[in-house]
This record gives C-alpha cells, structure tokens and sequence, in this order.
C-alpha cells in the first residue's frame, strides 16, 4: 500500500525536509519513510506550522501542542483550546500567538499565559503579514483583514473561493497580499496600511502557455513568499489531464504591480491523469499526489 493511501486523511506539511502530519498524532518522513520523527499523545494532527526552525506547532481535537524537533519531537508544552475542526495554522512572527482557522471562526492562543480568544470570522486559510500587524483570513467569499494591534477588521470581498494566499514585501509601513481565486489566472496584488486602509494594485495574469511539451501558468493553486519573491504552483487542464507548473517572480507592488519571472518549470507527466497539488510551505519544494502517489520535488 502507497504511504498516500495509508495516509489518506493526512495533512502536508511542506519543511526543509517535507514531513507529513498523520491522523495519529505522528510526523513522518517523506516519502517512502515510515518512522515518526515526532510522535505526540494529544490526538490526532489537523494541521501545524514552524514557528522557528526547531519548533513546530500543531493542531489537536482539544488544543495546541508545541514540540520541539532538536529533541527528537518531544513536547514542551500543551494549551487546551477550542480548536476542533481546525483547516489552518498561523504563527505570529514574534512567535507567541497562534492563529488556527475553524472555518466560520478564528481561534487566537497565548502561548505565554495559555490563554486563548475566538473571534466570529469565516475563514479556511490564515497568514500573518511580515510586519506582523495584520492576520488575513481567506474564505470562500472573500478575505478579511484584520488587525493585531486594534480590533479594526476590513472585509475584500472575492467572486470565488479563495485558493491560495500570502504577504510580499510593500514600501514602508505597507503589507502587500497575493491572491488567488478558483477559475482565475491573475494574481491579485492588494495593499494594506497598518491602519487597514486598503488599495487593489491590480492583477499579474499566468495565462497558460505551451513551452514545448511544458505548460506554463494557469490556475494559481499554492502561494509561497519569501520577501518580494514568490513560487506559484498552477494547475491547468489539458485533453481530460491535469498538469502543473511552477512559476518563480520577484514581485514589485509599486507604482503598479510587476512581476519578473525569474524561473518556471513543468512538474507532470503526459501520461498521469491527475496531478493533486498540496500545500507547501517551504520555498523550492512543490508537494503534490499523482494517482494516490505522494510526490515531492525540488523546483530550484
């Protein structure tokens, strides 16, 4: 049996190495390993997020959980919460407050005074801005935005589903969000002030495009930033087939949005006949399943 398959409920999560979160409270090793580098005994993982490079949160049925990789994937500390049913983890850039989306709500946990606070806002997905001032929660209908240092939130509304979402680097005092939406190739550029003030900049189109026998662009299903650069993971469909690509860019929000692409790459094979992409949290790595087979690839 393929570790996909005995993994079927599984979460990814994309590190350095792309370890994978079991339903049974276990990080595995990709992608034929089968031996926990980390085993917790709160339950199963929903999902989870380095909040540094030793130390990855995860998310159970009943709270939160932070372990510690360099000691073998000990648990240091565990903080009751209502996070059940949680879709997505967010860790603060300072480090002590946690995120975790429940789709209809927002569960915000201390890690300092093991407290924790639930805010009403639907979401699937949750991102911290660099700066740290702004947490965005993508949904079905929409974004919102709001603010870690006052109890401003603002609203973006969206014609579909969010798919796939993260910060760039702005000018001074800015935040800049990418996203994207189901049945769209454009990268939509918002900006956002520390106030919430927020500008559309405009859109970077990934029309696909037939490079030989790669294509290029199409749907932006998976964002990763780091700094002004972004990895776009987009998926297209060709003759009944789904095929993905990869697209590099460094990202200039100001005085419109510009991107320079400074890489793209074709991940799928002409004979596979359904290539699921997942998220991937590490810059250079794509994760992603092809007929119920788990497959990572370095991309840079």
């Amino acid at each position: 049996m393929s570790l996909l398959a005995r993994l079927r409920t599984s979460v990814l999560l994309g590190t350095a190495e792309d370890h994978l979160l079991t339903t049974t409270g276990s990080v595995l090793q990709p992608e034929t390993d089968s031996r926990p580098f980390m085993a917790t005994a709160h339950g199963p993982i929903s999902c989870a997020a380095w909040r540094d490079a030793n130390t990855l949160v995860a998310v159970h049925p009943h709270g939160v959980s932070i372990n510690n990789e360099a000691d073998g994937g000990s648990t240091v500390e565990y903080i009751t919460a209502p996070v059940t049913g949680a879709l997505d983890i967010a860790c603060h850039p300072a480090g002590r407050i946690v995120a975790v989306a429940r789709q209809a709500f927002i569960t915000l946990v201390d890690t300092e005074t093991r407290t924790y606070q639930t805010l009403m806002c639907p979401g699937h997905r949750v991102i911290y801005s660099p700066s740290g001032r702004t947490l965005a929660a993508a949904s079905r209908s929409g974004i919102t935005l709001l603010s870690t240092w006052t109890t401003r939130r603002v609203r973006h509304p969206t014609t579909a589903p969010v798919l796939a979402a993260a910060w760039v680097t702005g000018d001074t005092g800015r935040d800049v969000l990418v996203y994207s939406v189901a049945g769209s190739t454009t990268l939509n550029v918002l900006s956002v002030t520390p106030a919430l003030d927020v500008e559309h900049l405009g859109g970077l189109g990934l029309q696909p495009v037939q490079l030989g026998d790669v294509i290029i662009g199409g749907e932006p299903v998976d964002i990763i930033s780091a700094g002004s650069e972004v990895q776009v993971v987009c998926s297209v469909n060709v003759a009944g087939r789904s095929r993905l690509s990869t697209v590099h860019a460094l990202v200039t929000p100001y005085p419109a949005p510009r991107a320079l692409i400074t890489a793209v790459g074709g991940m799928t094979d002409a004979n596979w006949k359904a290539a699921v992409p997942h998220r991937s949290l590490a810059m250079g790595r794509v994760l992603y399943s092809v007929d119920g087979v788990l497959r990572a690839v370095d991309v840079r």
